[in-house]
């Protein structure tokens, strides 16, 4: 009789091991000596020690949360007070279709993949200097192996991470389907060579709001003619299928007497006095109207002065805009460089600032509107690169929607909120974010908008809303509590730890696991015999592995030590010189148990078969 011993490391830690030859479900082990089997032997398990995750059940009841980034709601001070909204995202890219078994391992990438969709803030969205972020990983216990529930990682860049984007010129779009066309982009060089104004959006990259930069020449304009530097969210001249739709150009609750900004410096002629003026304007609600209108905001008594600067009087060749959070900065700049700031998001009295910027324009794209014939530069932006990795192939896309057609929910990109809501016909979440009173049109309640914290991020609290709640409204059929590991927490609003920008949260406990797979011992290099009948086909199982093992537990370390073992003969009529092992651990259809971690000892006893 003979006894052996392998195992998937003689390391003495426990640490899980998923790569090379000594995988937990599927290791090889040798010899320095050959090892002789007497003839007419046969084999069996003697006892089997692993590490098993179980599975974790996704389906309609536990599959939707939301993120939410922003001031926390209170009962005294409601989410209308804020400039956020709750974000839904869900687990299974099947959304609400589809009951979906998970180990904790295939989980943790899912729900990674979740965050990515709910988070939507361009600083908290995975960029190439900021790759990975938010994720979520299985929490283990001090030793590697014991299933404890999830840690989730979110992860902001800071002013310091700003950096300007030179290729912001390759990639412009038309602002109206029925605008004019042939527009040149040369180094940087914006360039209207057609017979009539133009308005473009440069698309490539959304803006930093860490204090991120948009800084414009004016290029040969003139001050008799109108033309307009700014600030847009998303808007398009036709769908995703490239059809043609002027009711993309702007908010549908826009009143269109003008063209669309969320920001912008305007040279024109309002009065109708002949000369134009550099006016400053924001797209705000009118009360009234309950629709959004281009509305001046004066920055004469800001500045002290009488009358509007000029293009020729005041030597203007440059304009710049900072996005620090919710504070929108403007500068005019002279030939000398100097700066005047005409806006700031500082000033005590609201009107006199432009609106903060709130969830529909956290995505904000450089807009010009341009003369016939004449060229304006972009001297800086400070866009964010999104990482396509880190997004698992969901790309930043203007607009972001992509141009398949096998569900709305596989068409987002999910990196702008605004334009999420206008394809998923969603518009009215939108109206309710951009109505609310700090966004109002000579709004004269006192708000303070929101800058950047201490290191540099934007100061912005982030919250896990798992369940429906009336302070984080709408959070309709919110329900992953349990499975996330928040038990008795449906909002979890303190993180566990903040270093920086980097806020973790853990779960509470580990969610409930199913077992719902069956495991089987395979001896890969072995001469017996079985027979496989869901497979059709003769197979190398020699051992079926209990639910339950010897103390009753069925995930985590398991022990298993069969009262009766069950031998199988070699079918050796010669000897056989064994100086290898080949050892996995498979499921009923023969593939790898890949829910198998850490630690795997497997023992065989060997023996002469019985003459009966």
């Amino acid at each position: 009789m003979s006894y052996l011993i392998t195992s998937n490391t003689s390391d003495l830690t426990q640490a899980p091991i998923t790569v090379g030859i000594n995988k937990p479900f599927s290791y090889f082990n040798n010899l320095n000596e050959t090892y002789k089997i007497p003839i007419d032997s046969e084999i069996a398990v003697q006892s089997l020690k692993y590490n098993k995750q179980g599975n974790i059940e996704v389906n309609r009841a536990n599959n939707q949360f939301y993120l939410y980034l922003g001031t926390k709601p209170t009962d005294t001070s409601p989410i209308t007070d804020t400039t956020s909204h709750p974000n839904m995202t869900w687990i299974t890219d099947e959304k609400n279709n589809k009951n979906t078994n998970f180990n904790t391992d295939s989980l943790a990438s899912a729900i990674s993949r979740s965050l990515k969709r709910g988070i939507y803030h361009p600083n908290w969205l995975p960029t190439t200097l900021n790759a990975g972020f938010p994720n979520c990983t299985v929490k283990r216990n001090a030793s590697g192996v014991d299933f404890q529930g999830f840690t989730f990682v979110f992860k902001g860049s800071a002013s310091s991470d700003n950096a300007s984007q030179t290729n912001i010129s390759d990639h412009w779009r038309k602002a109206e389907v029925f605008g004019a066309g042939d527009i040149v982009i040369n180094s940087g060089i914006v360039f209207n060579n057609f017979g009539q104004i133009n308005s473009v959006i440069g698309v490539q990259y959304p803006l930093s709001l860490t204090g991120g930069v948009f800084n414009c020449s004016l290029g040969n304009t003139v001050s008799t003619e109108a033309w307009e530097v700014g600030l847009t969210r998303c808007t398009r001249t036709e769908d995703y299928e490239g059809t043609p739709n002027d009711e993309l150009e702007a908010p549908s609750y826009f009143r269109k007497n003008r063209n669309y900004f969320d920001y912008v410096v305007s040279n024109i002629d309002s009065d109708g006095s002949g000369v134009n003026k550099l006016k400053l304007y924001h797209s705000a609600w009118d009360v009234n109207t309950a629709e959004l209108v281009m509305t001046e905001v004066d920055y004469r008594a800001k500045l002290g002065i009488a009358s509007y600067m000029t293009q020729n009087g005041s030597n203007i060749n440059r304009v710049r805009w900072t996005c620090t959070n919710e504070q929108v900065k403007c500068e005019l700049i002279n030939t000398s460089g100097s700066a005047t700031v005409i806006a700031d998001g500082l000033q005590a009295q609201s009107i006199r600032n432009l609106k903060p910027i709130n969830q529909c324009c956290w995505t904000l794209y450089p807009k010009l509107t341009i003369p016939a014939g004449k060229e304006m530069k972009v001297n800086s932006f400070n866009g964010i690169d999104l990482d396509v990795n880190s997004l698992d192939a969901i790309n930043h896309l203007y607009g972001s929607e992509k141009p398949v057609t096998d569900g709305l929910s596989l068409r987002q990109s999910n990196t702008d909120w605004w334009a999420t809501q206008v394809n998923l016909g969603r518009e009215f979440w939108c109206s309710q974010v951009d109505s609310r009173f700090m966004i109002h049109a000579g709004n004269t309640t006192t708000y303070t908008q929101l800058g950047l914290n201490a290191n540099g991020g934007v100061a912005k609290d982030i919250v896990m809303v798992l369940s429906e709640s009336s302070l984080y409204s709408p959070s309709r059929f919110a329900s992953a509590q349990r499975l996330l590991g928040f038990q008795s927490r449906g909002v979890v609003a303190n993180p566990n730890s903040q270093s920086g920008n980097t806020i973790t949260f853990i779960s509470d406990e580990a969610p409930n696991m199913i077992s719902t797979d069956s495991v089987f011992v395979r001896l890969k290099n072995m001469t017996f015999d079985s027979v496989n009948f869901s497979k059709k086909s003769t197979s190398k199982i020699l051992y079926h592995v209990p639910r339950f093992d010897n103390a009753g537990n069925e995930f985590n370390s398991l022990f298993f030590e069969p009262n009766e073992r069950v031998y199988l003969k070699l079918n050796n009529v010669q000897e056989i010189f064994l100086n290898s092992m080949e050892v996995e651990l498979v499921n009923a259809d023969e593939t790898l148990a890949t829910n198998i971690t850490g630690k795997t000892i497997c023992c065989f006893h060997i023996r002469e078969s019985p003459k009966y």
